[in-house]
């Protein structure tokens, strides 16, 4: 049997190469599809759903720049618990910091990591005013270490 299916595939040679690049063709598009579809999968997931509402003034392109009045974080805080649980006011500024131009947030403390998902890599959190926390990309780029001092 062996032999007569090579003899017949040897007897049209032609008709066997087309055959061959077909059946690779669609094994070759199978696999790319197959990680495509993966690859989209991943990528499409959806995110955990995120509670966090931010609330910027409409007249500023930059948040450094735009101030929001007192009665709209009390605002916030009214809202029903369900809805809102904890309201945090956010400072943005571009700073120099030891001569590189960095984008400080400052928030307050006990906001950190309830609110804004901060989680601390190294040392500890800053004690008072004239302490700070770095993020790591910011540490690694700058080359700062733990105390380093910073002049701001």
């Amino acid at each position: 049997m062996l032999r007569l299916a090579l003899s017949d595939l040897g007897f049209d040679r032609l008709r066997t190469a087309l055959s061959i690049a077909g059946m690779a063709a669609v094994v070759v598009c199978a696999l790319l599809l197959g990680a495509l579809a993966g690859a989209l999968s991943d990528f499409l997931a959806a995110p955990p759903a995120s509670r966090t509402l931010i609330i910027i003034d409409g007249n500023y392109i930059d948040p450094g720049d735009s101030t929001l009045p007192s009665g709209v974080l009390i605002a916030a805080q009214s809202l029903q618990p369900q809805f809102v649980s904890r309201a945090s006011p956010m400072f943005f500024r571009h700073l120099r910091i030891n001569e590189r131009l960095v984008q400080l947030r400052a928030a307050p403390l006990e906001d950190w990591s309830g609110v804004y998902h901060l989680s601390l890599q190294a040392g500890r959190w800053p004690h008072n005013a004239a302490e700070v926390a770095v993020g790591e990309g910011l540490v690694a780029s700058a080359g700062w270490s733990l105390g380093s001092e910073l002049l701001i």
